[in-house]
């Protein structure tokens, strides 16, 4: 039997070292667990195969210490050695035991679905199976199987009525809460039948939320409520009705609510739901200790009809704290509120899950304890206002919260208002908020799987069906929600079981709302004003900045005595401010640099090195920050070079020709920076000095050509192009780079543009290597125009030299390989002791002089098959023409030698088809340039990722590897001479480029 079978009895352990994540990721990419993987290997043949640490090792075959072949199966990813007690093991195929060893499976697999990065290692109550047998498994399976297996046992059918009827009474407080404060009421209108329509309005709430979560959510330990944050604020504008249009109040409020809803469903599409959590922590902050100061005045008023609000100087505000009545009301609930609100940060992580209920219970049975003590009787404490002034209920009239709509006596003119949208606005986003914060932490505090976007749809639908009935914005409530997951549930059942519980409550609510202690609902209140008010108000003390601290104070301010709608908009104001300010003491400029601290990918000649060198402080680059360029950073970019040009004229730094500013990171601009170019220019024509923008985006190219910036664009590319567009557009820089050289200062003063990357499918040049080549040979170019005399000297003493290295070394006058034993001697006279110059005649031997046509390849890999190109690259020196060295690494190069040419790629960023290396030399200059960078592939006999291509007719000195190791075994002290050279060359071109990095080939 093979393992391409399934293994389905588990009572043996397996030798099983399982690397979790990579089977984890295997699993969610393909879907299954292929069977193929595995087949081929005899039950009965003795297997130890044995996994490599290393990547490559991962990749390549498993070494098997059996006679199989293992050729013939397909190399797993994840290996099992096989324990000889599972090589005689039976397996049986009985559907029963399928099902029972696949469930068996699919527990044990749990942690790795949820991508666990543990090692899962064999232990002695662990028993693994054939982990193939499952076949394959869709992602509602897996989510199935993770949900399933989530944590222990289900919960007994006791412990979810228990869970629910918990879960109803901490939704019932919310609901009542929260529901007697909706409707506007005062001493002329107590609009008591409302406010008792209000809590009856918060029961049911409750009930369609958790109703519409069994159908909608994703969570299966959701409790729903009314959104706890939105209530308030709809309460605080529907005051500004006035307390004799409750019946406007009770048809706005459906009508609201089902408007949030659409917003919150079509917020599930749009993805609206980044946008709103992108919202300035402070401004939310904020809000909600706003929403706390307001949530403290219900419940005082609440508990004490003759207190409305702490903004009053008259006897409704604050003194009434004088008097001995509001104590004996307000005493007990703010008592009870603030112990419940310190016990836990006193004694954290004590398990105080249930220190609200059972205290409002408690407080409850303390009221009407004493109401017998006293010998008093409902309708006394009725009357007293210890409860509310509701009838006592002859039955169950839940259909009041329908029957009491009286649209004859609705003013429209208060809904089909501005301000009304605009407060529908403000829930919606308040409510949204609420929602994304409750959705995302229950799902990370529970470890629940959960879609957001979908579950911002279920939280749409639910609150649309509470606006559909009647009833506020109901959605799931986070607290409540991780209660019941931490008590067990983990099934739809207690979903179910949770909205009959609701919908019982609701339809008794009028008994309850008869009977509850005006302090009850009003503790709670005292108890979520503290909570949402704490942090922001003292905690936060010394915890965030002062000035952010201050805007929450300040909007703190607004909310109580304006409106809501200004201190959201005020909050807004400060904290751009804030980041205005904070964001202008960034540097807009990441580095300063010079044309001597960094260079082009060009191989040039000693004299050219030598000239760039000396004039490479006549070229200035910046290097501009990621991100959007605003008008935050705009007058320090222009600042920084009114500075420059100050120091110039000063003495105190070098005069510089271009001033190269680096755009690559530059995602967009504003008009601000746009004006700011202008000014530079200016700078510019005052200066003596060209501007050069490099890397530019097309956005922003075009944003600059729009804006009439007079300038010229040297080279826009921002899509794929024919490599020899890309090399004819890289000569026009060039050409225009010494027509800028030759011209005077006052006829060159354009912007000048160089786009992004180039890039096509043979080739790719990046635009700063293109722009540090222009700003290269506009200074070559600008100093042959004044040194045409020495540049002639030059020429004469190089043909001067060769003529006496020929000599010396007994080779002909006109030798071609004259130019490189040019470059030999004169790296290494006088500077190797053993350096002989007649040696350079054996060397002669060994290098051929080679011409190469237009297009013409000289190396490139896998290519062993064409006649002239062998598989490792030889040594190329360029005597004439052009010459470009490409990068083309690609999967081959991983396969066969691990990760180091692409880490060596991902380390100097570069990308497929970008050129490395450049060289050009005209015919009569009697001089090479080179080695180019293949020396490690060289001397190592493999393969190199590069390609070496003629891009002019070129003549070019070469050196095989092969006659290179025929040479250093016949001429060992000749060989010798060569490496030191070789060596010595890297080394000297390694230290004129620094501190740029060099790709090591």
């Amino acid at each position: 039997m093979s393992l391409s079978q399934p293994l389905l009895d588990l009572p043996l352990p397996l030798d099983i070292q399982l690397d979790a994540e990579v089977f984890a990721g295997e699993t969610r990419e393909s879907g299954a667990l292929s069977p193929s993987r595995f087949h081929g290997v005899a039950a009965d043949a003795s297997v130890d195969c044995v996994p490599s640490k290393s990547s490559a090792a991962r990749a390549s075959r498993p070494r098997c210490e059996s006679g199989a072949d293992a050729s013939e199966t397909p190399s797993p990813r994840v290996l099992f050695p096989l324990s000889p007690r599972l090589q005689a093991h039976p397996f049986p195929d009985s559907p029963a035991a399928n099902l029972e060893n696949q469930e068996k499976i699919r527990r044990l697999l749990t942690p790795l679905g949820v991508g666990a990065r543990s090692k899962v290692r064999r232990s002695s109550g662990q028993h693994i199976a054939n982990l193939v047998a499952m076949g394959p498994i869709s992602q509602k399976t897996k989510m199935k199987t993770i949900q399933r297996n989530s944590n222990a046992e289900p919960a007994s059918l006791l412990k979810y009525i228990y869970v629910a009827l918990l879960s109803v009474l901490m939704g019932a407080t919310d609901g009542l809460s929260l529901g007697s404060i909706i409707f506007p009421h005062d001493d002329a209108h107590p609009n008591n039948e409302y406010r008792s329509l209000g809590m009856s309005l918060g029961l049911f709430t409750a009930f369609v939320s958790n109703f519409a979560s069994c159908l909608t959510s994703q969570i299966p330990h959701a409790v729903g409520g009314a959104v706890m944050p939105a209530i308030p604020l709809m309460a605080a504008y529907f005051e500004g009705f006035g307390t004799e249009n409750c019946a406007t109040v009770m048809i706005a409020i459906p009508f609201m609510t089902s408007c949030i809803g659409l917003m919150t469903i079509a917020s599930g599409y749009f993805q609206i739901q980044e946008l709103v959590k992108a919202c300035p922590f402070i401004v939310f902050g904020g809000f909600i200790a706003t929403t706390g100061i307001q949530l403290l005045q219900f419940s005082l008023s609440m508990v004490y009809g003759k207190f409305k609000t702490v903004t009053s100087t008259g006897p409704d505000g604050l003194s009434v704290l004088a008097e001995p009545a509001f104590w004996k009301f307000a005493g007990p609930p703010a008592l009870v509120a603030s112990l419940v609100f310190l016990v836990p940060r006193m004694l954290p992580g004590r398990g105080l899950t249930f220190l609200m209920p059972c205290s409002l219970f408690f407080l409850t049975i303390a009221f009407y304890l004493a109401l017998f003590l006293q010998g008093g009787s409902i309708a006394d404490a009725r009357q007293s206002g210890w409860l509310f002034d509701v009838q006592t209920p002859n039955g169950t009239d839940f259909l009041k919260i329908w029957t009491m709509y009286d649209f004859g006596a609705v003013k429209w003119e208060l809904i089909f208002s501005s301000r009304f949208l605009l407060a529908t606005f403000q829930v919606y986003i308040l409510t949204l908020l609420t929602s994304v914060s409750n959705i995302y932490g229950t799902a990370e505090v529970t470890n629940w799987p959960v879609d957001i976007d979908k579950e911002i749809r279920a939280a749409g639908m639910q609150t649309l069906c509470c606006g559909l009935t009647g009833c506020f914005p109901g959605n799931i409530v986070m607290s409540f929600s991780v209660t019941a997951h931490n008590l067990g549930v983990r099934s739809k059942e207690f979903s179910w079981m949770l909205a009959a519980m609701s919908f019982c409550f609701f339809l008794f609510g009028s008994y309850i709302i008869a009977f509850l202690p005006r302090m009850v609902p009003a503790c709670v209140l005292m108890w979520l004003g503290l909570v949402l008010a704490s942090y922001w108000i003292w905690d936060g003390v010394g915890k965030i900045y002062g000035a952010e601290h201050g805007v929450v104070v300040v909007m703190i301010c607004v909310g109580i005595f304006v409106d809501m709608t200004h201190m959201i908009a005020l909050g807004v104001m400060l904290t751009l401010g804030i980041t205005m300010k904070r964001m202008m003491t960034v540097e807009v400029i990441r580095e300063g640099y010079t044309l001597q601290d960094r260079r082009s990918d060009i191989l040039r000649t000693e004299n050219d090195m030598d000239i760039l060198e000396e004039n490479g402080v006549n070229v200035r680059a910046l290097r501009i920050g990621r991100g959007y360029l605003s008008f935050i950073s705009a007058s320090a970019l222009v600042s920084h070079v009114r500075h420059l040009s100050r120091m110039v004229t000063s003495g105190e730094v070098a005069p510089f020709y271009i001033l190269m500013i680096e755009f690559q990171e530059v995602a967009l601009v504003d008009t601000t920076v746009l004006k700011a170019l202008n000014e530079l220019l200016a700078l510019g024509r005052a200066g003596g000095f060209h501007l050069l923008l490099v890397g530019c985006t097309a956005e922003v190219e075009a944003a600059i050509v729009c804006f009439d910036i007079k300038a010229e664009v040297l080279a826009s590319y921002h899509g794929q192009m024919h490599m020899d567009q890309i090399l004819q557009q890289g000569r026009q820089v060039l050409s225009y780079a010494k027509q800028l050289a030759a011209a005077s200062d006052e006829e060159c003063q354009s912007l000048l543009l160089i786009g992004c990357r180039m890039s096509s499918s043979q080739a790719a040049i990046s635009s700063m290597n293109l722009a540090l080549e222009f700003c290269e040979t506009y200074l070559l170019e600008r100093a042959a125009s004044q040194l045409d005399d020495a540049l002639g000297r030059v020429r004469e003493i190089s043909i001067s030299n060769q003529s006496e290295i020929a000599m010396a070394a007994g080779l002909q006058d006109g030798h071609a390989l004259l130019p490189l034993f040019v470059d030999i001697h004169s790296l290494l006279a006088g500077n190797y002791r053993e350096y002989d110059v007649s040696l350079l005649e054996e060397l002669s031997h060994i290098f051929t002089v080679q011409e190469f046509k237009h297009g013409e390849t000289i190396y490139v890999a896998h290519t062993p098959h064409v006649e002239g190109i062998t598989a490792v690259p030889p040594l190329v020196w360029l005597l004439s023409g052009e010459v470009e060295h490409i990068w083309v690494g690609d999967e081959d190069f991983d396969k066969e030698f691990g990760t180091h040419f692409k880490r060596i790629a991902e380390t100097c960023g570069v990308k497929r088809y970008q050129r490395l290396e450049k060289a050009a030399l005209a015919a009569d200059s009697f001089q090479c340039v080179g080695f180019f960078q293949t020396s490690v592939c060289f001397f190592a006999a493999m393969e190199h990722p590069g390609m070496l291509m003629s891009v002019l007719p070129s003549r070019c000195v070469l050196l095989q590897h092969q006659h290179y190791q025929k040479f250093r075994r016949e001429r060992p002290k000749a060989a010798e001479l060569l490496f030191v050279y070789l060596t010595r060359k890297r080394l000297a071109e390694s230290a004129r480029l620094a501190p740029r990095p060099m790709l090591t080939f």
